[in-house]
This record gives structure tokens, sequence and C-alpha cells, in this order.
């Protein structure tokens, strides 16, 4: 009886292991393809860019039988934009490295406050006790399911009575929200991590500030590269929050949105445009290539004697 029933609780273990392994390939083949798609997007694009424009429009799907590398630098002149300064009181034209430098700004400190920030009060919440703390957290949950376009009116009529409207510095310090859509996957982060090593710390005479900057945020470094890149490649592409409140520093975003709006305007062809989009893509596909070492890099593996 025994080794019947030993029998069949292995051939339901193999089905069980068998099972697991069918559903991961088919997951594993459904990223793989869905990588893919966006590859070709990319490869798509770049094969477009060097065509001229009748091959382009008629055969878009075809190699180019000869490459149009002044397509980049056609669109490279091009991209540039005038626009009214309110600071200054007059239109200015923004050529691509202006609108580069602000992207840069924005993008930078947009995200280095929308993660830092929520870093210090997720820190808090997760490894404090203290009176009204669930009220806290109970509150961050309530701010996210909040509609922000339903608020977008009041938003800039209290930025521009405050004077931050049309103020990149001042603008990127609102962004030092500590209950920003970062804050739950870092609370769950430092929620999750030993307790053991603030113990041993302390025990070193180790104050506060001390334990979390020397150990708890080395461990959590790793997340908060990853929402680094990921939070700094949309504020990259974010015009729209430069058209809504900082309209007299266009960023990258904008310059390429009023580029493509007006290519019928001023018949540029498509390979021009998506010429146009790979160079403002390219900054941010060398972030993301180099990153994925970095972040891997700073994985801090934590050991507690036994």
């Amino acid at each position: 009886m025994r080794t019947d029933m030993g029998g069949k609780v292995k051939k339901e273990l193999d089905r069980s292991e068998i099972v697991s392994r069918i559903f991961f390939i088919f997951f594993d083949c459904l990223l793989i393809l869905y990588a893919f798609s966006f590859l070709y997007l990319v490869f798509w694009a770049l094969t477009n860019a060097v065509k001229d424009s009748f091959y382009a429009t008629y055969y878009p799907f075809k190699l180019p039988d000869k490459v149009f590398l002044e397509n980049f630098s056609y669109a490279w002149d091009r991209i540039k934009i005038t626009q009214w300064n309110s600071v200054l009181q007059k239109n200015i034209t923004y050529t691509y490295w202006n609108m580069f430098f602000y992207s840069v700004c924005f993008s930078f400190g947009s995200t280095v406050m929308g993660i830092f920030v929520p870093f210090l009060v997720a820190y808090t919440l997760a490894r404090y006790k203290f009176p009204g703390r669930n009220f806290l957290f109970n509150i961050s949950i309530f701010i996210m399911v909040l509609p922000s376009m339903a608020s977008l009116a009041s938003s800039l009529y209290v930025r521009k009575q405050l004077g931050i409207y049309d103020n990149m510095l001042l603008h990127i310090l609102t962004a030092a929200g500590g209950f920003e859509g970062n804050f739950l996957l870092l609370y769950g982060v430092a929620k999750g991590l030993s307790g053991e090593y603030a113990e041993a710390a302390k025990i070193d005479g180790a104050g506060h500030h001390t334990i979390m900057y020397r150990i708890y945020l080395p461990m959590m470094m790793p997340t908060m590269a990853a929402l680094f890149v990921i939070g700094f490649l949309g504020s990259w592409n974010d015009y729209m929050t430069i058209i809504t409140y900082l309209p007299s520093t266009p960023n990258l975003a904008y310059g390429v949105y009023l580029f493509k709006e007006n290519a019928t305007v001023n018949q540029i062809s498509l390979p021009i445009t998506l010429s146009a989009y790979l160079i403002v893509a390219l900054p941010t596909i060398i972030l993301w290539t180099c990153s994925q070492k970095a972040i891997r890099g700073m994985a801090v593996v934590g050991g507690l004697k036994g």
C-alpha cells in the first residue's frame, strides 16, 4: 500500500512539474514575441529612415536598395522650434541642443525627486511603528486612486498663483511627493528586508540615519535604479507636461511632436520624420542599454550569522 501511494504521489508531482514547465515555456514564448514586436518596430523605422520618399511610401516593408544617410542630417537641421518665452518676453528659437538640455534637466530632476522622497516616506512607514502610520498608508492609497486629469484645471490655476507655472526648477520641486506611484513598490521592498540588520547595527552603535543610508539604502538601490531608468524614459517622452506647465522650456519630446504635426504643412517626407524620431530616441536607447549592466552590478547580497 505504501509503495502504491508513493508511486501515485510521485506521478502527481511529475504531472504538476510537466504542467508548470509547459506554462513557463508558453509564457517565455509570449515574452519573446512581445519583445520581438518592439524590436521590429525599431528595425522598420531604421530601414525606412534611410530610404528615399518614393521607396518608403510604396515599398515600406522592403529593405532599401540605396541608403540615404543624409536624411538624418536633414532632420537634424529641422529639429528646431520657435516658442514664446514668458521670462524674456520674446520669441526664442530652440535648437536640438537647447531642447536636449531641457530634456535632461526635466527628466533627471523629476525622476530623482519622484524616487528619493517616496523612498524616505516608504522606509519610515515600513520600518517604524508610530501612531497614525496606517492612516498615512491608507491616505497614500486614496491619493493614488484619484484621477489626476480631474484636478488639471485647479492645478494649473494654483501653479500660476504661486509662481510655479513655467518655472522648471519649482516644477521639479513639486515632483517631490511622498505618495507617488513609486511609493508602494518601495514600501514593499523596505517591508521585506530583515530587521536583524538594524538590530546588529544598533549593537555596534549605529544611529537611525546610519542604518538607513549605510545598510538599507544600498540594499534597495537596485530597485531604485530600475525605477530611475523607467521614470527617466517616461519623463523624456513626456510632452504634455511641457505643453501644460512649462511652455517656455520645450524638451525634445515636445520638439519632435511639433515636427510631426507640421510635417504635412512643411512637406516633410516619411523618411525624414522617422529620422527625427530616431535622433530623439537615441539618448534613451543608450541609457537603457548601459543601465542594464549597472543595475545588475548594484545588487547587494546581505548575510546574517546563524
